[in-house]
C-alpha cells in the first residue's frame, strides 16, 4: 500500500508532465505564475485606397483608429523560483476569439536593462512581473 502523501506526490508529479506535454510555452523549464482573461481595447489602423483621396490632388486623411473590447488571455510564466527572484519571464497574449492573434514578450535582466534605460523605468528587474500582473489586474477591476 502506497502512503497518501507519497501517491498524492506521484499525482502532482504526473499532472505536471502532461502539462508540459500539452503547453509547448513551458517546455524550457517556466512555470505560470499568472494566467487570466482580461478586458483588452484592441486598435487597428485603418486606412483604406478610397478614403486616402490618392491620385486626385488631396491630402490623405489622417488614419482612423478603431478600437474593439476583447477579452485577451495574458499569461505570464517565469524561469526561476518565484516572482520576486527569477531569470527570465515571458508573457503571451491570446485570444479565443482570433486563432492568430499570439504576441509573445520575452525578457531576461540584460534586456530589462536596455528597456529600463531607454524608458526611464523606476522599477527593477525583480519587480517587473509584480508590477505587470498589477497592471494587468487593474484592467479588470
Amino acid at each position: 500500500m502506497i502512503p497518501s502523501s507519497t501517491y498524492d506526490d506521484m499525482i502532482t508529479q504526473q499532472q505536471q508532465q502532461q502539462q508540459l506535454v500539452v503547453d509547448p510555452s513551458l517546455s524550457e523549464g517556466h512555470h505560470v505564475v499568472y494566467d487570466r482573461e482580461i478586458p483588452l481595447e484592441l486598435r487597428v489602423l485603418s486606412m483604406t485606397r478610397k478614403t486616402t483621396g490618392e491620385g486626385e490632388g488631396n491630402p490623405p486623411p489622417p488614419p482612423v483608429d478603431v478600437g474593439t473590447l476583447e477579452a485577451i488571455r495574458c499569461k505570464v510564466m517565469i524561469l526561476g523560483e518565484n516572482e520576486g527572484s527569477f531569470k527570465h519571464c515571458r508573457v503571451e497574449l491570446t485570444s479565443e476569439n482570433d486563432i492568430f492573434f499570439h504576441y509573445t514578450h520575452s525578457l531576461d535582466e540584460m534586456q530589462f536593462r536596455d528597456i529600463q534605460e531607454e524608458q526611464k523605468l523606476m522599477i527593477e528587474f525583480n519587480e517587473y512581473v509584480n508590477v505587470f500582473i498589477k497592471m494587468c489586474n487593474s484592467c479588470i477591476a
